[in-house]
């Protein structure tokens, strides 16, 4: 009977072994398959990530070349509008008929009270 009982225990242990290796093996299996959807998700998410930011990198060139374009009209603009107040005030400047009245440096405001609007050598 004790021979019986040392093979009986053998098988059962070997048996025992088997099935402890299967389940490892199962379990590395499924390690593994995690691990792959794991970096594929994140590889995806890091593509996902790219573009948005390739996207948002995009909108910000444009938003920029925008505001560049904007900022060089109201240049022209307000380089037009000095040169023009600086026409006037040459135009304005010192004539044979009012000696005395100089011009306003800004035609934008308004003269002091008490300044003498028009000429007369009478």
């Amino acid at each position: 009977m004790s021979l019986v009982q040392a093979r009986y225990e053998s098988q059962r242990i070997q048996l025992e072994s088997e099935l402890a290796v299967q389940l490892e093996q199962r379990v590395t299996e499924r390690l593994a398959q995690a691990q792959e959807s794991s970096l594929r998700q994140a590889a995806s998410l890091r593509e996902h990530h790219r573009k948005q930011l390739q996207d948002l990198s995009g909108q910000h060139q444009q938003e920029l070349a925008s505001q560049l374009a904007q900022f060089k009209v109201e240049m022209a603009e307000r380089e037009e509008r000095q040169q023009q107040v600086a026409e006037d005030y040459e135009l304005r400047s010192w004539s044979p008929e009012c000696p005395f009245q100089a011009p306003a440096p800004f035609p934008w405001v308004e003269p002091k009270l008490g300044t003498v609007k028009s000429c007369s050598l009478d």
